[in-house]
């Protein structure tokens, strides 16, 4: 026979949101990390100006 616990369910959807919070987290990390180390070589590339080596930046997050 099998029992019914409602708040199982409950429990696992925190768990998976949370990891899901956790990676997106972990990803956006990575891009930042990324992005700040190539950001030197793209603006010396192509000879930007401040203003828009933050565009480029921002638009490639």
């Amino acid at each position: 026979m099998k029992t019914n616990n409602p708040g199982a369910s409950g429990v696992r959807y925190v768990y998976f949101i949370t990891a899901v919070a956790a990676l997106g987290g972990l990803l956006f990390g990575y891009d930042t990390a990324v992005i700040a180390g190539a950001i030197g070589s793209i603006e010396a590339k192509f000879q930007l100006t401040p203003a828009l080596t933050g565009w480029a930046a921002s638009s490639a997050i």
